[in-house]
């Protein structure tokens, strides 16, 4: 239906109305029914009327001249209202035309139309009415701040030196403005104003803040009930006010002025991230608004410093810009949470006088803030607490919280099952429960520190141990934030478990606040999921939930999501579809966004339909956060995923239209260059071989795409490095895990395999042989090298690899335990051999070594066993530290992060495989320290952990590491001996003269039977002496030959009670490769805590030693249940400094053995080329 037809029949139910309220009106015109027919009086025959004019026609000229205005009445009804008399301000009379006109004060229909209709009566007739007269809405003129690409306006603010920041709030709006229009807008203050006389006299104002005179009494008294971040935008007239409770909420009005009238939107830090539309005119309608966010904390981290900190890099501070932008808060953020106890407790103050403050009653380091938390329980800590945040707030009047937060990475004193108030129970994470505990104290100190400053608050963390409330309520002012990843709550049980555990904290808390895990870059696919964090946001609102604080650390790559999480965190009830739609279309245009929609949802459906069926996500979903240095998720990325992103990207780069939409779509284009590097470069876990066809298909795959995989995993690092600068792409924090390209999982299946079926050769074995002795390819002859030296187990950088020597230790593994629990070496089940690691109660640690490295392809793998049944979150992963020649550590590269509760009840293992590289920021990598690190296990007892080994190419040629593993392997025909003899006769046969061909042939002289260089090496010459052999003896003890006993002919040496010596010869040295060995035994059943070790003494021609050459050190009690040999090859020098090396000293070292212990050494051996 038109308009016009609507306001026609409103008029008509207008008049019937009024007829049936005064049936004896007339309307428009009369005849002389109701008036008097006397022929001496004139009757008003018609009435027509306009909003402000009324004429009554007669049909004659009454009696007695022109009528007075006393005998007419005249009233109105007004959209059907009540009747009301009008006095007219004029009144005329027009003879010739018998009309009488008067004038009425006009109506004003404010928003809305009026229908009004006049009746006129004369001397007390009957009423004749006009026909409605429709009165339209007002139009007020619009505030015009730009016209015609001219400033119409003047901004007026307080002294710049009064309110620095909304000075600053005011110069935005004019940049934004300017940015827009092209037109810089006057600024000035008050006084400014009037001392320009009339020059802006045309202008409209706009007030910032304190610029607004103090006359405007209610607006000032109106911010007394907002919330500090709220504003006030409103027009009267030609003034328009912008302005909130605090200059926050000053700022954060011009900010929603710029975008909801002139269009702005800070889509994402940098200049680049901002869409602003193009305007010659701006013009402003009525407006009145009042608003505050919903919540009163909200805050993404890292986004929590100073835009104007110049010690910060621009991009950063444009990611701050970006966050003020959109009304998130930083360092104003109203309460104070994180990890501090740290600050309270400083070992400087307490370490010395109050150990007892620290676990154990061991202070931590200075400087070390994680790890370890006071003693709750201890006596004091509570005081020294209060006495700690009375100082803070002494010092610092305005600050209206403090944070009781828990230190990062547990440490409790009393998680210890020894301690007296140990809980014995778990939280619902599987944590020790520590929330009674903890909480507890937090009310008492809390109570104290209020008694002094009863207005202030106090923050803190529900997280991991304490994530729980206690069973008592917390004080009043005491806020806790519920730590989760809330992307699990795409899980129904982990959100009802949510819900559920919202629900108690409501029952102990008075306030709460949430911590959410928003992540971010740290994930190798876009994480977003924007309709649930819709809906988790809409929860947090019905719930009473008013703090939202994330850690975020995302970038372009995630488009959207902190941008919606912004507008979110300010009103949850905003359509989430609405808003995704506006940043797409502004983000790209309008003929783009929808490929740029279905980038981000093909991702989101990835996260909350695919991801949470993985047993990734099964593992970790009650955990706080989901692994951050496991990206098993991206096994579940296809190929068909990938190449649907790149064909949505590619189409939003070409239907981009302006630069900056085209700058947009190329940082999402980036960021996804990365991410499908990423995919394609990660090593997905792949099945056990089932049989050759299947391994000989892994060993070609690799062989085909490794160099293009290698390629793509050098290019994540390369797009980490050209972002670094730039605000819409830069990582706020690196990934925590990192990988090259090799797939370790397929390394690992081809050496079972080969082991397994292939243990004397076979046509694996063969290809990786081939590979290794010919492929044209450095990389794959590095690959097959080290798949050989791994499948031939020849020899582990790691020294006592499977932990079979030592007592409580295992040397030379350094048994690492950060704060609490246990490691040592247990014979009470092994992988392999003897004997392993049994750690209990770990919270954090594991056992290390460091071993020489060099460049090149290394593999690595630990095998661990968790007992059957356990309930456990707790984690193993590997870490590599890179070091310098000094030890210091260059770099570090973990592996994946495993659950132990995956495999309980079995062995299992955790791998890498990775180039090690030569140098490190132009410092030359020397050394490897492996660590297994096993986390959050201190509820837990009996992890078994065994054969942790690190292999490299190297292990497959001949060489001082592998030379009597070869050796040994050949002469027993062990598996893969043949492979082995091949290897060592080829390097023997080459022309080039390198170390691996001196060993190789040094190697087949010892197996053709060549004498050694030593006289009477299996002592077989001599009496209670063996000639030329010398019997040293330091200061107790004794050593003869003995006949009876020997590892081959019939005689030995014995040395019985020998605090240190053993037997030693000399004879000419000879520069190039040598190789000695001696093999020892005690007798059956015989403990000492004796070693041995071998030794090469290098001499000048005086006979004075310059130098020496030493194996490793050997428990004797290796070799209670029969011979063992200890061993050593290496490289005599022609010279040390300037001296010549004239002679040699082979000794066979032993030492620390009780009175009566005895041990026998035979075959004494050592060897050189004789040329």
């Amino acid at each position: 239906m038109s308009m016009r037809r609507t306001k026609f029949l409103g008029s008509v139910l207008l008049v019937m109305c009024l007829l049936l309220t005064f049936p004896g009106m007339s309307f428009g015109s009369a005849n002389n029914q109701g008036n008097d027919p006397g022929k001496s009086q004139g009757i008003i025959v018609s009435v027509h009327a306009d909003n402000g004019t009324i004429q009554a026609k007669f049909n004659k000229q009454p009696p007695g001249g022109k009528p007075k205005s006393s005998d007419f009445t005249i009233t109105r009804h007004v959209n059907g209202g009540a009747a009301e008399v009008v006095i007219p301000t004029s009144y005329d009379w027009g003879p010739p035309t018998k009309i009488a006109t008067f004038a009425v004060q006009p109506l004003a229909s404010g928003n809305s139309e009026l229908e009004v209709v006049y009746s006129v009566s004369f001397k007390g007739a009957v009423p004749v009415a006009a026909s409605a007269v429709a009165v339209p809405a007002e139009i007020p003129s619009p505030l015009v701040v730009v016209e015609d690409d001219e400033a119409r306006a003047v901004v007026i603010v307080a002294a710049a030196e009064e309110q620095p920041e909304e000075r600053a709030a005011a110069n935005t709006l004019i940049e934004y403005v300017g940015k827009s229009t092209g037109v810089s807008l006057p600024i000035v203050t008050e006084a400014e104003l009037a001392a320009q006389g009339s020059l802006y006299d045309s202008y409209a104002r706009i007030y910032i803040g304190h610029g607004i005179p103090a006359a405007n009494t209610d607006l000032y008294d109106s911010l007394d009930t907002l919330n500090g971040d709220g504003f006030i935008i409103r027009t009267s007239g030609q003034e328009l006010y912008i302005i909130g409770p605090t200059s926050r909420g000053t700022k954060h009005g011009v900010y929603a002025f710029l975008e909801r009238y002139v269009g702005v939107r800070w889509l994402l830090p940098g200049e680049d991230g901002e869409d602003v539309p193009e305007h010659s005119d701006i013009a402003l309608p009525v407006i009145d608004i009042r608003e505050e966010p919903a919540n009163l904390l909200r805050v993404l981290s890292p986004l929590t410093g100073n835009p104007a900190d110049m010690n910060q890099p621009e991009w950063r501070r444009k990611t701050y810009e970006w966050r003020d932008r959109n009304l998130l808060q930083g360092p104003n953020a109203p309460v104070s949470f994180h990890h501090n106890l740290s600050s309270l407790f400083p070992v400087e103050v307490y370490g010395a006088s109050h150990p007892e403050f620290y676990p154990n009653s061991k202070p931590p380091a200075p400087g070390v803030k994680y790890g370890w938390q006071p003693c709750f329980t201890a006596q004091g800590t509570v005081d020294a607490a209060v006495y700690g945040i009375l100082n803070y707030f002494s010092a610092n009047p305005g600050a209206s919280s403090y944070s009781l937060g828990v230190n990062d990475a547990g440490g409790y004193c009393e998680m210890d099952p020894s301690h007296p108030n140990y809980p014995n129970r778990m939280n619902s994470i599987g944590l020790t429960d520590m929330s009674d505990i903890y909480y507890n104290w937090v009310n008492q100190v809390v109570e104290q520190v209020t008694a002094v400053y009863p207005d202030k608050w106090f923050g803190l963390l529900a997280y991991q141990e304490v994530m729980d409330p206690p069973s008592f309520p917390l004080h009043p002012q005491v806020i806790p934030f519920i730590t989760k990843d809330r992307l699990t709550w795409v899980d129904s049980e982990v959100r009802q478990a949510g819900h559920d555990q919202t629900g108690q904290w409501q029952e102990k808390a008075a306030q709460l606040g949430w911590y959410d895990y928003l992540y971010g870059a740290m994930f190798f696919v876009p994480r977003v999921y924007p309709h649930l964090m819709a809906d988790n946001y809409q929860y947090a609102a019905e719930h009473g939930i008013a703090a939202h604080y994330a850690e975020i650390y995302n970038n372009a790559g995630e488009g959207p999501k902190a941008w919606l999480s912004a507008k979110l965190q300010w009103n949850p009830y905003a359509d989430v579809d609405t808003l995704l739609n506006e940043w797409y279309e502004r983000a790209v245009g309008a003929a783009a966004a929808p490929d740029l929609a279905a980038y981000f949802e093909l991702w989101e459906r990835f996260w909350t339909e695919r991801v949470p069926a993985s047993d990734w996500f099964q593992a970790s979903k009650n955990n706080t956060y989901m692994p951050l240095d496991d990206a098993f998720y991206l096994s579940m990325v296809t190929e068909e995923d990938m190449a649907e992103s790149r064909r949505l990207l590619e189409s939003v780069m070409a239907k981009a239209v302006t630069d900056k939409q085209l700058a947009r779509a190329s940082a999402m284009m980036r960021s996804f260059e990365y991410y499908e590097a990423s995919a394609f470069s990660y090593p997905k876990q792949s099945e056990p071989l089932a049989d050759t066809e299947a391994a000989l298909a892994t060993l070609d795959e690799t062989v085909s795409t490794t160099e293009s995989r290698l390629q793509a995993g050098e290019l994540r690092k390369q797009l980490i490095e050209q972002f670094k600068n730039d605000p819409m792409l830069a990582f706020p924090i690196m990934p925590f895990i990192d990988w090259s390209g090799w797939n370790k999982y397929d390394f690992w299946h081809l050496v079972d395999y080969m082991k397994a079926n292939e243990p004397s050769g076979g046509t694996v074995t063969q290809r990786v042989y081939e590979y290794a002795s010919s492929h044209p390819s450095p990389l794959i002859r590095n690959y097959a090298e080290t798949l050989q030296a791994t499948m031939l187990e020849l020899q582990p950088l790691t020294v006592n690899a499977s932990f079979e020597d030592g007592a409580q230790t295992a040397p030379p593994w350094m048994l690492w335990v950060a704060s609490t629990g246990s490691i040592k070496r247990s014979q009470d089940i092994a992988h392999s051999g003897q004997a392993s690691l049994v750690i209990d109660r770990l919270e954090r640690g594991g056992p290390a070594q460091t071993v020489p490295i060099s460049p090149g392809l290394a593999a690595a793998k630990l095998h661990y066993y968790t007992p059957a049944g356990i309930v456990t979150t707790a984690t193993i992963q590997l870490s590599y530290n890179y070091q310098d020649a000094q030890g210091k550590n260059l770099a570090t590269v973990k592996s994946e992060l495993k659950p132990l509760a995956n495999t309980a009840g079995s062995w299992a293992s955790i791998e890498m495989l990775g180039d090690v590289p030569a140098y490190i920021n132009n410092t030359e990598v020397k050394k490897l320290q492996v660590v297994g690190v096993v986390n959050g296990f201190q509820s837990g007892t009996g992890l078994y952990i065994d054969d942790f080994v690190i292999y490299q190419q190297g292990g497959a040629r001949p060489g001082p590491q592998t030379f009597w593993k070869m050796a040994d392997m050949i002469v027993n025909q062990e598996p893969g001996s043949a492979m082995v003899m091949d290897k060592v006769t080829a390097w023997a046969q080459t022309a080039e003269n390198t170390p691996e061909r001196e060993y190789a042939r040094l190697l087949l002289a010892i197996l053709n039977g060549a004498a050694p260089v030593n006289a009477n090496a299996s002592f077989e010459s001599g009496m209670l002496t063996a000639p030329p052999w010398s019997l040293w003896v330091q200061s107790k003890g004794s050593i003869k030959r003995i006949e009876g006993i020997s590892h081959t002919g019939q005689a030995a040496l014995v040395a019985k009670g020998l605090d240190r010596g053993g037997p030693f010869q000399t004879f000419q040295a000879k520069a190039g490769p040598f190789a000695m060995r001696a093999y020892f035994r005690i007798p059956d059943g015989v403990a000492t805590s004796g070693t041995i070790q071998v030794s090469v003494n290098l001499l000048d021609a005086a006979g004075i030693r310059i130098g020496n050459l030493l194996s490793e050190t050997k428990p004797l009690s290796a070799a209670s249940q029969g011979w063992s040999a200890i061993d050593y090859a290496g490289e005599i020098p022609a010279y040390i400094g300037a001296t010549e090396v004239k002679f040699t000293t082979f000794v066979v070292v032993i030492h620390g053995t009780e009175t009566e212990t005895e041990v026998y050494v035979d075959d004494a051996s050592f060897h050189q080329l004789a040329n």
